[in-house]
């Protein structure tokens, strides 16, 4: 399959790696709007050709499939014309900035007869995975409540183009625990409402507290790229058993009933710690084995298998669709300055 990338920012390295995993598959040219950014992908990584336009990429170089890594306002625009062109797409997120252009992308995907798949890269995270088995094998109980703290780097969120979206920078960040509360406790039924806290006065929106009630639970959201350490937490509390999953160290914590007892107490603490222990170890291994993922790989790696096999994409274009609409939302309810 010939392979086309459009956007050269700091995600694109991350995508070109993943797709040259494989097999049969071609990177036959990328693009940016800044020559510059192009040249520098293109020549870093051996791409054949590079452009500055869309149109060009697409009529010189004629893809199967497209990674489109734009921001965000950019997207209907640019993935109607390469869905036009009969080319597969994979989008980044977030899908579009309101819901009503992800309704068009969608849309305009079935209209051509192409795929449509959707960046949400955490949930393919090792220990989101392994959370999600434990939760399918019963082992949580009935899921009452899930807590996303998500200490992000800064990397992206000073771009201009940020400061242009419905939510500004911090539109760029919430796409993420939001795909990752749908995939724990369903769709959003009721927005409960959103707190800011704003702890430098040169930047908005440094925190964000946002609380969902959902299909399965309730989820809180507590958001803060100011935040020290840069860490993404979550927590998934069960009647059964809990878990604290630790997304940037790769560590799942399985938090058991041991009772109420100061010994009880105790011994939880004493299981959480071989817990972290061994799972720090293995993490240790893995790196040393140059095998960590921050998720990119498994969901590329299946979105080229639907193509090939007709199997269900792993991220569908209505998933980046409810993803958006939790956004809107938000943006709705956000409190002013």
């Amino acid at each position: 399959m010939k392979v086309g990338i459009i956007g050269c920012g700091f995600v694109a390295p991350d995508h070109i790696k993943c797709v040259r995993s494989v097999a049969d598959t071609e990177i036959v040219g990328v693009a940016d709007i800044d020559l510059k950014s192009a040249q520098n992908i293109a020549e870093s990584f051996n791409v054949p050709k590079y452009f500055t336009d869309t149109a060009t990429l697409l009529a010189e170089t004629k893809p199967d499939v497209v990674h489109l890594l734009t921001p965000p306002q950019t997207h209907t625009r640019l993935a109607l014309e390469v869905m036009q062109a009969g080319c597969h797409l994979l989008l980044e997120k977030p899908m579009a900035p309101t819901v009503a252009e992800a309704d068009i992308i969608v849309a305009a995907s079935k209209e051509h007869n192409v795929t449509l798949g959707l960046c949400h890269n955490f949930i393919f995270v090792p220990c989101v995975q392994k959370a999600k088995q434990l939760i399918d094998q019963g082992m949580l109980g009935t899921i009452v409540g899930v807590d996303i703290a998500w200490r992000p780097a800064q990397r992206g969120l000073e771009m201009p183009w940020t400061k242009e979206l419905p939510g500004g920078p911090m539109h760029e960040i919430l796409p993420h625990p939001a795909y990752i509360q749908r995939e724990f406790v369903g769709e959003m039924q009721s927005l409960v409402g959103v707190s800011r806290r704003t702890t430098d006065p040169q930047r908005a929106d440094c925190e964000m507290g946002v609380l969902l009630e959902a299909e399965l639970g309730t989820t809180h959201l507590d958001v803060s790229p100011s935040g020290a350490p840069k860490q993404i937490m979550l927590r998934i509390t069960g009647t059964k058993m809990s878990l604290n999953v630790e997304i940037s160290s790769n560590t799942l914590i399985k938090v058991r009933k041991f009772g109420n007892s100061l010994a009880a107490k105790a011994l939880m603490n004493i299981d959480q710690a071989v817990q972290l222990i061994i799972g720090t170890m293995s993490n240790a291994v893995t790196l040393l084995r140059g095998g960590y993922s921050n998720g990119h790989l498994p969901l590329i790696q299946a979105f080229y298998k639907s193509l090939r096999d007709g199997s269900e994409v792993p991220v569908s274009g209505m998933d980046g669709r409810q993803t958006v609409a939790i956004l809107d939302a938000i943006w709705d309810k956000k409190p002013e300055n």
